[in-house]
């Protein structure tokens, strides 16, 4: 196989499990992520909150309906890689709940104006 098929498939394989975990986030967990494996001090904060943890939670599910109703790899792509993007912000914040609240929020009015795909 060829890097580029290799890399594909890796891709595809990722893509599914990130997407499989979002749905899994948004049907029986409180938040998009196991507060059990809570490591880092932003998600330990989070699931200390109940407030943070409904927001985590909506935007999990905002998430987990725009990567459902991508039609292309690219799109799945750059949903991914968006919120990837924001995570890394979201945990600048490490346990400061007023900072936390302040990114969810802003991530919440940015994804209800805007999606989180470029309209076409």
């Amino acid at each position: 196989m060829t890097k580029t098929i290799i890399q594909n498939k890796l891709f595809q394989i990722f893509m599914m499990l990130f997407a499989m975990s979002m749905i899994v986030a948004t049907q029986g967990w409180a938040q998009s992520f196991s507060c059990a494996r809570a490591k880092i001090p932003s998600e330990m904060a989070i699931c200390n909150n109940e407030l943070l943890l409904i927001k985590d939670e909506k935007i999990g599910q905002m998430v987990g309906e725009a990567l459902a109703s991508a039609t292309t790899q690219q799109e799945t792509m750059q949903i991914t890689t968006e919120h990837a993007k924001w995570l890394s912000q979201r945990n600048t914040c490490t346990n400061d709940f007023g900072c936390l609240q302040k990114k969810y929020d802003q991530r919440i009015k940015t994804i209800n104006s805007k999606g989180l795909l470029p309209k076409s």
